[in-house]
């Protein structure tokens, strides 16, 4: 099995442990931005593949899974974004994606 873990919190990591027969995991950390981001971002660097940092939604997520996956963008000039020409992982495996990706 592969997974995919995000969090929010230098716990969430251990999300997997004790998963037998992982093969591959990809992290991604959310950190607030918060007055003691200073000293959070060295901790969440260090625990995540990436950081994102403050309020954001699921494109980044969404174009790194696509770009894994080798979804090739195509340049959507009516929405003035990059856009997959099929179906997204998410679209496909939430039957629809989500609002807002």
């Amino acid at each position: 099995p592969y997974a995919l873990i995000f969090g929010s919190h230098e716990d969430d990591i251990s999300m997997t442990d004790g998963l037998i027969g992982l093969k591959e995991q990809l992290t991604v950390g959310y950190l607030e931005m918060t007055e003691d981001l200073p000293q959070r971002i060295s901790t969440y660097l260090g625990l995540y593949d990436a950081v994102v940092i403050g309020d954001s939604s699921f494109q980044y997520i969404k174009t790194l899974v696509d770009d894994i996956l080798s979804i090739p963008p195509v340049d959507n000039k009516k929405n003035n974004k990059l856009s997959s020409n099929r179906p997204s992982f998410f679209d496909r495996a939430l039957g629809g994606g989500i609002p807002g990706l």
